[in-house]
């Protein structure tokens, strides 16, 4: 019933939001998620990203949300990279996410959480003694898909203290190696 409910939402939304927004293109197909992979501390890792224009700096940078589902469909982890300029083959330094209202603008940045469902278990943020950095390697302005590659290091953070509840076996450490991700910017 939940995955019915789930797919209704979507489908629902995405119809709204054809509406609202129009499109270029009737004929081209209405996707949300693109994909993503990378190898995290050495396994295979797959995930679907989604991103959008950051409306804080004008349309300038990119920002996106890369998920991790399980069979059942419930939330098991997400990638958050943010205020990523549209500059196609720079190399951009990934700093530690902040809530958008404490970012600098412009300033690009990252953090990884693991949990079960709205359960939030581990929170992880940039490892500032590693180089993290992220490259789009090709941006089309008019279909807004893009493609980007990014290798990225993070930390165990603190958590928050009622809201998290860590995974003593956790890793205190992460690793995106060879990053790879093709997705549809949607405003």
């Amino acid at each position: 019933m939940r995955k019915y409910r789930k797919a209704m939402n979507i489908i629902f939304i995405s119809g709204l939001l054809l509406i609202i927004c129009g499109c270029d293109n009737q004929n081209a197909p209405f996707e949300t998620w693109g994909t993503a992979c990378a190898t995290l501390n050495g396994e295979k890792w797959k995930a679907k990203p989604r991103a959008t224009y950051s409306h804080k700096n004008h349309y300038d940078t990119i920002s996106m949300r890369i998920e991790v589902e399980d069979k059942d469909g419930i939330l098991i982890n997400s990638l958050l990279i943010a205020n990523i300029p549209k500059k196609i083959g720079g190399e951009v330094m990934i700093k530690k996410y902040a809530p958008i209202f404490q970012q600098p603008d412009k300033e690009s940045s990252s953090s990884f959480d693991t949990s079960h469902g709205d359960t939030p278990i581990d929170k992880y943020e940039i490892d500032t003694t590693q180089t993290s950095t992220f490259r789009l390697t090709r941006f089309n302005e008019k279909t807004k898909v893009l493609e980007a590659e990014f290798d990225l290091h993070f930390v165990k953070g603190p958590g928050i203290s009622g809201l998290t509840f860590p995974d003593p076996n956790a890793p205190e450490k992460l690793h995106f190696q060879d990053g790879h991700l093709k997705t549809k910017i949607m405003d």
